[in-house]
């Protein structure tokens, strides 16, 4: 008899740790689950687990161009109010996915518009930009992918005389450019950013935004970058850049290339 009570309680721990896994239905790719950093907002941590503002403010919305509901990832189909938009942190769903979104607003932990892999130096007054490759960027187009392309150039530059752009890769969310650019540095350049945008192009369309970064050229006359970027929104990219760390980067093999 004891060793039936025991099979039981053993039992019964082994369906409780399964479904306690089972928390939050945060839904990810199975090529994105390590890209996720923080851990399982289901689990109750107190008061501050319950922060209002951290909750999404879903209303309504209508939709101008194809758009992927970013929780199960399918299309938001239909002409009008097609899905489900937060007006702080700009999130996309489908109506009957508002219920399984965790309260994460305005905390972007996850890679929303993908990675860019960068080099950049400057030896002198000639600042060479290698754009290597892209990773898991956003779907564009209605079969799920995009066609992109890299555009730089240096800001402030109202006659677009610096700008410079990389082939454009068909139908790739992965794209491999590894095309390299000189720019020839001006004494104002000096003050300036270089700016990195990525583009979908259309045949018959605008060609779409992506995902932008920037960088300060003093900061790299000071010190180059080699490694992966985060791709941020173009308020934020015209600004800022997010470097993502070698423990999290998962490629050693570009370190030891460029």
């Amino acid at each position: 008899m004891a060793d039936v009570a025991s099979i039981k309680k053993s039992s019964t721990s082994d369906v409780e740790n399964r479904l306690a896994r089972k928390v939050c239905c945060f839904v990810v790719h199975k090529r994105c689950h390590e890209f996720v950093t923080f851990s399982c907002p289901g689990a109750d941590k107190g008061p501050d687990s319950d922060d209002p503002r951290a909750k999404h403010k879903f209303k309504i919305h209508t939709y101008f161009r194809p758009t992927f509901c970013d929780h199960c990832g399918s299309l938001l189909y239909g002409l009008i109010r097609q899905g489900m938009k937060c007006g702080t942190c700009d999130m996309n769903v489908h109506n009957q996915c508002v219920v399984n979104v965790p309260s994460l607003c305005g905390t972007d932990h996850t890679e929303r518009r993908g990675r860019l892999y960068l080099k950049i130096e400057v030896n002198e007054d000639n600042m060479q930009v290698t754009v290597a490759e892209g990773r898991n960027l956003i779907p564009m187009d209605l079969n799920g992918s995009a066609d992109p392309y890299v555009k730089l150039k240096l800001i402030p530059d109202p006659e677009n005389e610096t700008k410079k752009k990389t082939k454009t890769i068909r139908s790739n969310l992965n794209p491999v450019w590894n095309e390299t650019f000189t720019f020839k540095l001006r004494a104002m350049d000096k003050d300036g950013r270089l700016s990195v945008e990525v583009w979908d192009w259309d045949r018959f369309t605008r060609n779409n935004f992506m995902g932008s970064m920037s960088f300060g050229v003093s900061d790299l006359i000071n010190s180059p970058v080699c490694g992966w970027y985060k791709m941020l929104n173009h308020e934020e990219g015209e600004y800022c850049n997010v470097p993502i760390s070698e423990e999290d980067d998962g490629n050693e093999e570009h370190r030891q290339k460029f």
